[in-house]
């Protein structure tokens, strides 16, 4: 069940990529990302109320319910945006596949779970693979042509979606049901991004283009609620630091969209990258002796 999950979710969050370049230019990302998740956090609460699963939380659950939004559902993606204005959605994909180390550095911050070495290694593989693939974009780094700061914002998203990984994981600990806990952090993070919008004064006004609503409807719900269900179920079975490591095959399929239709080239240094990206997946997730946690 788990690799079916874990396949999914990098074919999902690896085409996610390309549908968030058609939500730019005519709306404004923040505004984007509040109408994604109102969709997204809209469905799973009325698939929650028509299963008859309990949205009643205490209280001070509501805090960490709220942090959640903040890192899965509204931030991480807020800075990701903003990234994807300066990068070809290939690279931010690219970028963003440092939540994989930030899981690693942070369940053992907050969770006192020290990695092990077929983790280290396997991650360290796949690493040295996403250096790989930015070789020639970094043999033409500027810092006048916004490159730097695409790559500052995706870090940021990087790092606040690990923090919400780790979120996600003390509550699952905790015993907070996996859709009802999901679809308030949504609504949380729903909350966050329209309270930013009106305060910023931005346009909540829709365009017509049928791209943008084709792009916005595959993100909330193939892409927020599909994606986010299956990553969380991840978290709970294998652990923040192997889903995590799914980031490093999202750039994989983003990549190859963005051939396709941001008309990149690939190199060599693509195709040596990719076999380190998988052979360090292979590390990581097909070892005998991690079966059992993927059955």
């Amino acid at each position: 069940m788990s690799i079916f999950l874990y396949v999914l979710l990098v074919l999902l969050w690896g085409t996610t990529w390309i549908a968030v370049k058609y939500q730019l230019g005519e709306v404004d990302p923040t505004v984007s990302i509040f109408y994604r998740f109102l969709i997204a956090a809209s469905g799973l609460t009325l698939f929650a109320l028509v299963s008859r699963y309990s949205l009643k939380f205490r209280l001070k659950d509501h805090l960490y319910l709220f942090l959640l939004g903040l890192g899965m559902f509204s931030m991480h993606a807020f800075f990701l945006y903003k990234s994807t204005a300066f990068l070809i959605s290939g690279f931010v994909s690219l970028i963003f596949s440092f939540v994989s180390v930030f899981n690693i550095l942070n369940m053992w911050i907050f969770f006192k779970v020290k990695p092990t070495l077929q983790i280290l290694f396997g991650a360290l593989i796949g690493m040295t693979g996403i250096c790989v693939f930015f070789t020639e974009e970094m043999s033409n780094f500027s810092l006048t042509d916004g490159t730097f700061i695409g790559i500052i914002f995706g870090l940021l998203g990087a790092l606040t979606f690990s923090l919400g990984n780790i979120v996600g994981k003390r509550n699952q600990l905790a015993g907070y049901p996996l859709i009802p806990s999901t679809a308030w952090g949504m609504i949380y993070g729903t909350i966050v991004m329209g309270l930013y919008s009106l305060f910023a004064n931005l346009s909540f006004q829709l365009p017509q283009t049928p791209s943008y609503w084709i792009s916005l409807l595959y993100l909330a719900v193939p892409g927020s609620i599909f994606s986010f269900l299956a990553y969380l179920t991840l978290i709970k079975t294998i652990g923040p630091e192997r889903a995590g490591y799914s980031a490093i095959l999202f750039p994989v399929v983003a990549l190859l969209i963005s051939i396709v239709y941001e008309s990149y080239e690939p190199t060599s240094y693509d195709l040596i990258g990719m076999i380190l990206i998988f052979f360090g997946n292979i590390i990581i997730l097909y070892k005998p002796r991690l079966q059992k946690q993927l059955t």
